[in-house]
């Protein structure tokens, strides 16, 4: 799968590309929200994970100019923030994230989540194949 990381920190992009690739995902990295949007216009990714404290724009704001494409309007978008009360999620969740991943990040989990965030949006696995809710409705 091709997974958008927007994250402004070079040591947590480079651990979550890390995790992401060996799991046999591509990912490709923006530092800031304008050039983030720029790579998932030019490639629509399959997921975007989205830092919501960015540089330039915040993660809002990405979320706004990609829900605006059609493209991506229906697409996985994924917050990761270190804002994690319950309040913080349901903002998060209410604005058009499709879910959020909490700082500090969990590397054991980080692969599981993003599996479970693809396969609720009924993206393909590695495989092709579409999740069973998926096939049931197409």
């Amino acid at each position: 799968m091709r997974i958008l990381l927007i994250e402004d920190t070079s040591e947590l992009a480079e651990l979550i590309d890390i995790v992401l690739s060996a799991n046999g995902h591509t990912v490709e990295t923006a530092e800031n929200g304008p050039q983030g949007v720029i790579l998932a216009l030019r490639h629509p990714p399959d997921l975007c994970l989205v830092d919501v404290q960015l540089p330039c724009i915040d993660g809002y704001e990405v979320l706004r100019q990609l829900r605006e494409q059609p493209q991506l309007a229906t697409s996985p978008i994924i917050a990761i923030t270190a804002l994690s009360t319950s309040s913080d999620r349901d903002r998060l969740l209410r604005a058009g994230f499709t879910g959020y991943i909490p700082k500090p990040i969990r590397v054991r989990d980080l692969s599981r989540q993003v599996a479970g965030h693809l396969h609720a949006a009924g993206v393909p696995d590695s495989s092709g194949k579409h999740p069973a809710r998926w096939r049931t409705t197409q």
